[in-house]
């Protein structure tokens, strides 16, 4: 008796070690980025518009893409990634 009484507190107390190891990095996790995210660091608006310019480019590209794989057969349109979109031909 007094060994299952003594299995289950060491099943008890392995099982609070871990929860307490799995949310205490949790909670140093969030403070790192906390701390990383203190100084909001300006940028400036040329720069700023490009990069906003450049998602919507990239999104209605991807949108575009998409619509055109779900309308055709199957296998017809290959899902090609867009850094191999990019090459275009290679030089050995």
């Amino acid at each position: 008796m007094s060994n299952l009484v003594l299995h289950y507190a060491n099943v008890i107390a392995k099982y609070r070690i871990c929860h307490f190891q799995k949310f205490f990095l949790v909670i140093i996790h969030i403070e790192l980025n906390l701390l990383e995210n203190v100084r909001h660091r300006h940028v400036p608006k040329p720069i700023y518009k490009a990069a906003k310019l450049r998602r919507t480019v990239y999104d209605a590209e991807k949108k575009r893409d998409d619509r055109k794989r779900a309308h055709s057969a199957p296998g017809a349109v290959p899902h090609q990634p867009a850094r191999k979109k990019r090459i275009v031909a290679e030089v050995e």
